[in-house]
C-alpha cells in the first residue's frame, strides 16, 4: 500500500471511529442515566433512569433549580423519609442525603444548593447521625470528583458521560427498563430511595450482619470532633444569614444500635454528643427557634420486637435493621418535627432546660428495656466479646466530652 493509500486508510478510519464516538456521545446525553445533561435529555425516561443515591447522581440534583425543601443528611435520611410525606408533595422538595457523608460533605451539598437554586430553598431538614462528628477525612469516596467540587476536573467529567464504558452500560440499562416498563416508584424519585429485600431476607440476620460491622468502627471511633462542631455552627449560620428555615433531627436507630454504642463504650460519648448539639444552639442563640429534636431512645418504635431468624420478609414495620428506620416511622418523625400527626408524641426537642431531665429519662428506658428483653439486650455486647483486640487505645477530644 503506498504512502498516499496509507493516508487516505487512516482518513477514513479516524472518520469512522469519530462518527460510532458521536452516536454514542448522542445516546448517552438524550437518555442521560445521572441527569448530567437536563437541557438535552428526553423527559419521557424520567422513570426509567437509576434511582439517584450516588454522590454523582446528587450533584446533578443539586445543580437543578427551583428546590422549596432540601432534606440532608445519611442514608437513614436517604430512605428513612417518605417521599410522600403531604408537605414534600406540596412544595418541591429534593433529598439530598448521602451514603456516610461527612459533615463537610453536607455543608458543600448545602453551598451547591444555594447557589445554584436561583433563591435560598425556603426548608432543609438536616438528619444527623453521631458518627458524622468523628474524627476522619473531609470528603470520601468520590464526592470531589462531582459537582460538588467547584474545581473539579469538567473535561474529564463530561466525556466519560458522553462515551464512558459506564455511561454508555446505565443509558442501556435505561432502555432496558423502558422496554420492560420498570419504572421508578415516588419512594426512588427525587433523590429518595426505597428499601428492598431478596425473597431470603431476614431481619435478624440483617440485624446480626449489621451491628457486627459497625462495632469495630464504633469501638475504634474518637468520640467527637471540636472542627465537626464548627461545620455545623457554619452550615446553622449560614442558614440563618439567608433567612432558611432550618430543622435538625437526630435520626432514629433500634434500641438495639444504642446498645452496641453502649457495649463499645460509647455511650456516654453519645449523650456528650447530644448536650454538643443543645449547647451549639444556646451559644448562637437559636434555642427554639431551630428545632432540635432527638428521635433516638429505648420506647416506643425504637423497641420494636425483631422477629425470630425463621421470619423471612420485610415485617417489621419501623425499622429495615439497627441503623435504618422505615419511612413509616420516617413519616412519625415529621409529624413530631412539624406539630402534625395528631397525639403522635415520637421524640423530643431538647433544649437546656430539659436535656440533662432527657438523658436521665432515657437511663430508666433502658434499663425497662434490658429488663423486658434479657436475651436481645446481651447480644450487641456479645458481638463486642467477638471481636479480637483492639491494637491501640482510642484518644477522645474533650470539647464533646462534658464533666
Amino acid at each position: 500500500m503506498t504512502p498516499l493509500n496509507h493516508f487516505r486508510f487512516f482518513r477514513i478510519w479516524l472518520a469512522v471511529v469519530a462518527g460510532c464516538l458521536a452516536v454514542v456521545a448522542v445516546f448517552n446525553m438524550l437518555v442521560d442515566p445521572i441527569g448530567a445533561f437536563p437541557k438535552f435529555h428526553l423527559r419521557s425516561l424520567e422513570r426509567y433512569r437509576p434511582r439517584v443515591d450516588t454522590r454523582q447522581g446528587k450533584a446533578e440534583l443539586a445543580h437543578q433549580s427551583g428546590w422549596e425543601i432540601v432534606t440532608l443528611g445519611s442514608s437513614h435520611v436517604l430512605g428513612g423519609l417518605p417521599a410522600d410525606y403531604p408537605l414534600f408533595r406540596s412544595n418541591r422538595t429534593v433529598n439530598l442525603a448521602l451514603t456516610a457523608p461527612t459533615l463537610v460533605e453536607l455543608a458543600a451539598v448545602l453551598r451547591t444548593v444555594r447557589a445554584n437554586n436561583g433563591k435560598p430553598p425556603r426548608l432543609v431538614i438536616l438528619g444527623l447521625d453521631y458518627y458524622m462528628f468523628s474524627e476522619g477525612p473531609d470528603y470520601i469516596l468520590d464526592f470531589m470528583e462531582t459537582r460538588f467540587n467547584p474545581k473539579f476536573d469538567r473535561v474529564d467529567y463530561y466525556a466519560k458521560r458522553l462515551i464512558g464504558h459506564l455511561a454508555v452500560k446505565e443509558s442501556i440499562k435505561v432502555i432496558e427498563n423502558r422496554i420492560a416498563g420498570r419504572g421508578l416508584s415516588l419512594q426512588d424519585l427525587s433523590g429518595f430511595i426505597k428499601y428492598r429485600a431478596a425473597e431470603d431476607f431476614s431481619h435478624r440476620s440483617y440485624f446480626e450482619q449489621i451491628m457486627r460491622r459497625a462495632a469495630p468502627d464504633y469501638r475504634s471511633q474518637l468520640s467527637g470532633s471540636a472542627s465537626r462542631l464548627e461545620v455545623l455552627r457554619k452550615i446553622i449560620r449560614d442558614c440563618r444569614e439567608q433567612r432558611i428555615d432550618l430543622r435538625l433531627i437526630i435520626m432514629p436507630v433500634h434500641a438495639l444500635e444504642l446498645e452496641l454504642l453502649h457495649a463499645c463504650g460509647k455511650g456516654e460519648s453519645f449523650e456528650n454528643f447530644k448536650r454538643s448539639l443543645v449547647q451549639l444552639l444556646a451559644e448562637e442563640g437559636l434555642e427554639g427557634k431551630v428545632p432540635l429534636l432527638d428521635a433516638t431512645g429505648y420506647a416506643g418504635p425504637s423497641a420494636e420486637e425483631v422477629p425470630p431468624a425463621d421470619v423471612h420478609g420485610l415485617t417489621m414495620k419501623y425499622f429495615v435493621e439497627s441503623t435504618h428506620a422505615t419511612p413509616v416511622l420516617g413519616a412519625m418523625v415529621l409529624n413530631r418535627l412539624f406539630g402534625t400527626g395528631g397525639t403522635n408524641q415520637f421524640g423530643v426537642f431538647l433544649t437546656s432546660a430539659n436535656i440533662e431531665g432527657h438523658l436521665q429519662q432515657e437511663h430508666l428506658d433502658r434499663a425497662a428495656y434490658v429488663r423486658a428483653h434479657p436475651v436481645d439486650s446481651q447480644w450487641p455486647q456479645r458481638i463486642v466479646e467477638s471481636l479480637p483486640p483492639m491494637k491501640t487505645a482510642a484518644i477522645t477530644d474533650p470539647a464533646m466530652n462534658h464533666p
